[in-house]
């Protein structure tokens, strides 16, 4: 799937506003869709794919750590 860039800037700052204020998440969500007119479902659905994204490349970095091995 793609997604317009301001609709990922849009997932984002509704991510970012969830995890900082989670009581102001719904009223500014429902503020930031009436002004900018988008989907709700897609910005949400953008959201979720930006999450397992993230999720997945915190897995890849810990299972890719490299090991030094000191200098003989």
């Amino acid at each position: 799937m793609s997604y317009l860039p301001s609709v990922l800037a849009t997932a984002t700052l509704i991510h970012v506003v969830n995890n900082v204020e989670p009581g102001l998440g719904a009223e500014y969500e429902s503020q930031l869709f009436g002004i900018l007119g988008f989907d709700k479902e897609k910005v949400n659905e953008c959201c979720k794919l930006m999450l397992e994204v993230w999720s997945g490349d915190e897995q890849g970095r810990q299972r890719k750590k490299r090991k030094f091995m000191a200098p003989l």
